[in-house]
Order: C-alpha cells, then sequence, then structure tokens
C-alpha cells in the first residue's frame, strides 16, 4: 500500500494492516544507482513477504502482469515464488504447511493481520557470528538458527540457484520484539558473496528513545560510526 504522497523520488509503501507496529518499506529514485547485485552478494538483496494462500497470489499478480522469476520451488513445510522489481531488486512470497503453517495462521488471526505481509528482510554477510552478535547488541532477539546442514535446499532453485552445489553457511532469523521487524542473515560459501557498491545502497532505519546512547550501543557492539553521525534533520511529511 501506498502511504501518503511522494517527496522528492521518496515513497512509503507498507504491507497488509497488522495489530502491532509494522515497518515501512521506502522507496529511493536514484537515476545514478549502481546495477543491483546477485541475490547472494553482501548487502540486503531481498524481501520477503508471507502468504496463507501463495498459488492464488500468484494468479492474482500474473492478472496484472507479473510473473515469477524461477519456477516456484517447494521443499518441506515451505513453497516459495520470486519475482524481480525494474531494478533487478528480489522480493518473493513464502508460504508454510503442516505445524508452522498452523501457527502462521494463528498469528494472522491475533494480530488482525491484512495481507500482504512483510515477512523479513536478508542481510547477505560475510562472517554471521560477527554480524550476529552485534545486532543482539543492539536489540535483535535469535528466532531460529540453521546451519548448513538445516538448510532448505529444494528451495533454492526459486532463487535461480543449484540445490546441489549452492552451500549457505548459516542462516539465522532475529527480530526487534516490539514491533516484529524481523532480519535475516546468511553467510554464503557457494557462491560466494562479494560487493559492488550496491550494497551501500539499502539501509533500515530503527527509532529509538535516546539517539545518543544507541549510537554508543552501536560503537560497543563494533560498528562502524561515522564522524558526525548524529544529525538533526527536517524530513518531508510523508503521510
Amino acid at each position: 500500500w501506498v502511504v501518503g504522497n511522494a517527496e522528492d523520488g521518496k515513497q512509503f509503501m507498507k504491507g497488509g494492516k497488522h495489530r502491532l507496529w509494522k515497518p515501512l518499506l521506502l522507496l529511493v529514485e536514484d537515476p545514478n544507482m549502481s546495477p543491483r547485485q546477485k541475490c547472494y552478494d553482501i548487502g540486503q538483496t531481498r524481501l520477503c513477504l508471507y502468504s496463507t494462500n501463495l498459488m492464488k497470489d500468484v494468479e492474482v499478480l500474473k492478472s496484472k502482469g507479473l510473473e515469477v522469476s524461477y519456477p516456484i520451488a517447494e521443499y518441506g513445510s515451505a513453497t516459495i515464488a520470486t519475482y524481480k522489481d525494474p531494478d533487478n531488486f528480489v522480493v518473493y512470497i513464502i508460504q508454510f504447511k503442516y505445524a508452522i503453517g498452523l501457527i502462521c495462521r494463528l498469528i494472522k488471526y491475533f494480530n488482525k493481520i491484512k495481507e500482504p505481509s512483510t515477512f523479513h528482510w536478508t542481510v547477505n554477510v560475510g562472517d554471521s557470528t560477527k554480524v550476529n552478535k552485534m545486532l543482539e547488541q543492539i536489540g535483535f532477539k535469535p528466532m531460529s538458527d540453521q546451519n548448513k546442514d538445516k538448510v532448505g535446499q529444494g528451495l533454492l532453485p526459486a532463487f535461480g540457484l543449484d540445490s546441489k552445489t549452492t552451500v549457505i553457511e548459516h542462516i539465522r532469523l532475529a527480530s526487534l520484539p516490539d514491533d516484529h521487524f524481523v532480519v535475516t542473515t546468511m553467510e554464503w560459501v557457494e557462491p560466494k558473496s562479494s560487493t559492488n557498491g550496491q550494497e551501500l545502497c539499502n539501509s533500515f532505519s530503527i527509532a529509538v528513545e535516546n539517539v545518543n546512547e544507541a549510537i554508543q550501543k552501536a560503537k560497543d557492539a563494533g560498528m562502524i560510526v561515522k564522524e558526525g553521525a548524529i544529525q538533526n534533520v527536517a524530513l518531508p511529511y510523508y503521510g
């Protein structure tokens, strides 16, 4: 859903309604943006939406002229359909079945969630142990951890990746408990993640009560904090 009006080439969007606060998505126009990297490269390369009826959503999108980028993949309790926006950014839909699917439906009912529901944002990292520790120190709580022997390899073809040769060292889902913002960190072994400048284009913002304390916490966690990081900025009213 579009939120408010576009300002200076920027537009806020959000997923379906939710009883709790859900993050907004800010689209920013940049004609000089570097070409998008591969879905396994360093940085934020994928946005995941959750659906309780994936095939219905696929048909609706197809009627609007949107086709899946690769064949739909089903493995274990999950089914994934992947799309790419005009800039080659990956947006994919996931649906669970069995026990986890029932849990997702109960969460949807309890929190009065209306689809499409933003599920999580993927951040590819070079050292998952180091980055996960940093995220914990600034407030993210681990939800699940998967080592390479637990990764759902059968879902990889939905991203155009070979399920036999692809190796992912570790996957973690972590959240900010107060607003259900979920980040997934992934460390890739094969294909190996690389950087091309595009990893600097995407970011996520966290609202805090005390900016100075938050900056100090980030420093203590080992994050890179630029000189003059704290600024007073008059932002447009987006609605």
